[in-house]
Order: C-alpha cells, then structure tokens, then sequence
C-alpha cells in the first residue's frame, strides 16, 4: 500500500514539473486538444491539467464506452 502512495506521489511530482515547464514555454492553461483555453477554476482545482473540461469529459465518456 505504502509503494502505490509513493508511486502516486512521484507520479503528481512528474505532472507539476510539466506544467512548470508549461508556464516556461508559455502554454500553461492552453487544452492540448483542441487548443483552447482551461477555464480558471479547472486550473484552481487541478492545476495539472492539460485538457479542458470539453475535451475531458469527451475523452471519458469515448474511454468508458469502449
């Protein structure tokens, strides 16, 4: 159990220093999608994101379907 913590962990570290480098290069907050932006308050609430809701949700619903 202490192993999948710490691999989620190292895993959350990866996804923080992506989008550092997203703010570096200036694409912080564009969906890697459709190239749109990701509203302020999915950025508050999962600062990692890289999809805008839209595309999230379709990128689940295609997942959850196949």
């Amino acid at each position: 159990k202490s192993q999948l913590l710490v691999q989620r962990g190292g895993d959350y570290l990866d996804y923080l220093n992506e989008a550092l480098q997203r703010i570096a290069n200036g694409t912080f907050g564009i969906c890697r999608t459709c190239s749109g932006e990701i509203g302020h308050a999915r950025l508050e609430a999962v600062p990692t994101a890289t999809q805008c809701i839209e595309c999230k949700s379709k990128r689940e619903q295609e997942s959850q379907s196949a």
